[in-house]
């Protein structure tokens, strides 16, 4: 029964730590404040606003990129490859060559 009490204590000072705050580690009110500045800046980026969120940028690139004329792109002529014809054959890889060694001179 004294080991249960002192589990319970024990347990009850570690939350009250955490929740407090320590020197090496801030208590759980800052870092809720700190993760409410961070969705901040966060929801900065997501949204048009004054121009110089990543949503604007994006905004702006979609403009450039669909008023722009698009080019079209040549397809490659029939009359290089008939169509329904076999490729060309390819030639046999060449015999290797004999290689001798000449003795070293005297």
């Amino acid at each position: 029964m004294l080991r249960s009490v002192a589990r319970l204590v024990t347990g009850g000072e570690r939350f009250l730590e955490e929740w407090n705050g320590t020197e090496d580690q801030p208590s759980v009110i800052q870092r809720l404040d700190n993760n409410d500045a961070r969705l901040a800046r966060i929801e900065h980026e997501l949204f048009p606003n004054s121009g110089s969120s990543l949503r604007d940028a994006v905004d702006r690139l979609e403009q450039h990129h669909t008023a722009r004329p698009r080019r079209r792109i040549p397809r490659p002529r029939a009359s290089r490859a008939r169509a329904g014809a076999p490729p060309p054959p390819v030639p046999p890889p060449a015999p290797p060559q004999k290689v001798t060694a000449t003795p070293p001179a005297p």
